[in-house]
């Protein structure tokens, strides 16, 4: 089952309260977050795409964020790295997504 998950400022710690976090279990070919405004998100909304791995790199980028904002993010998939590397990995239903969602960690813990 492929799900799509948005998080916001409350569950990241990211400090532009008009981005919402997407994770996902795997879709493609790449393990990657995708981040949208959160008055447009959808398949072709602009966005953001970072690799989940250990020294995340933003790929894509059409939000022409701040530079401080750009590090915010890449920090929360950095603390978050096998939490969402776990996750793209499994094909998870409603409770083990819980599961994932509760080992997330904001940014300013």
């Amino acid at each position: 089952m492929s799900e799509n998950i948005y998080l916001e400022q409350y569950s990241t710690g990211i400090s532009d309260n008009k981005l919402k976090v997407c994770i996902s279990n795997k879709q493609g070919d790449m393990p990657r977050v995708r981040v949208f405004k959160k008055s447009s998100v959808g398949r072709n909304a602009k966005c953001l795409k970072i690799t989940i791995e250990k020294d995340p790199t933003i790929y894509y980028n059409t939000l022409n964020l701040p530079i401080d904002i750009l590090k915010e993010i890449k920090l929360w998939v950095y603390l978050n790295y096998p939490v969402l590397l776990e996750l793209w990995n499994e094909d998870t239903d409603y409770f083990d997504t819980l599961h994932y969602l509760n080992m997330l960690r904001r940014i300013d813990e």
